[in-house]
């Protein structure tokens, strides 16, 4: 599938928010090497792509799409793609260039999330740790990545990106 990036007014069939030259000047004024591996912009484009569907499926957003038929959570009515959003997009890009963005934690078959498993072959032994940290159907965090697409304003405020930190905003001054 090819990268269509979203603008606004919305793009019919657009899925991805930065092009693969934002994304390139993004990470060369920051000196973050995304030709490891001998990386090219066909990969980029499939990292985009990602990125922007985790940024969509990540949060809960403000307001209305701006068109009913757009595939992206981004434009919203009357505005456009805040530029510390997609800022977030490329982090996750970048991620996705060298890791799986969303993958399926280790789990048994109760659906349990798994830590650590031990086994030995005899005498026959076996021994499983849960993470009850973990929130199986939850997706992970990238805190410089969630924290640019939070700072962009087009989140809803109740959400939670700090790590499990309750986060309280107070207004300066008196």
């Amino acid at each position: 599938m090819a990268l269509i990036v979203q603008s606004y007014p919305p793009v019919d069939g657009a899925n991805g928010y930065v092009s693969v030259a934002e994304f390139k000047a993004y990470c060369d004024a920051r000196l973050m090497d995304y030709s490891t591996g001998g990386k090219v912009d066909a990969d980029i484009e499939v990292a985009i792509i990602r990125a922007s569907q985790h940024a969509d499926l990540r949060f809960d957003y403000r307001d209305e799409p701006a068109s009913a038929d757009q595939e992206t959570e981004l434009p919203r009515v009357g505005g456009s793609i805040p530029k510390l959003f997609k800022q977030g997009v490329i982090e996750y890009a970048f991620r996705a260039l060298r890791m799986v963005l969303w993958a399926d934690p280790a789990q048994d078959t109760t659906g349990a999330a798994v830590k650590r498993r031990l086994e030995e072959v005899g005498p026959i032994k076996e021994e499983v740790e849960y993470d009850n940290s973990v929130a199986v159907s939850g997706l992970p965090e990238y805190p410089v990545a969630d924290r640019l697409i939070q700072k962009s304003g087009v989140v809803k405020p109740d959400v939670d990106v700090s790590g499990g930190l309750t986060v309280v905003q107070t207004a300066r001054g008196s």
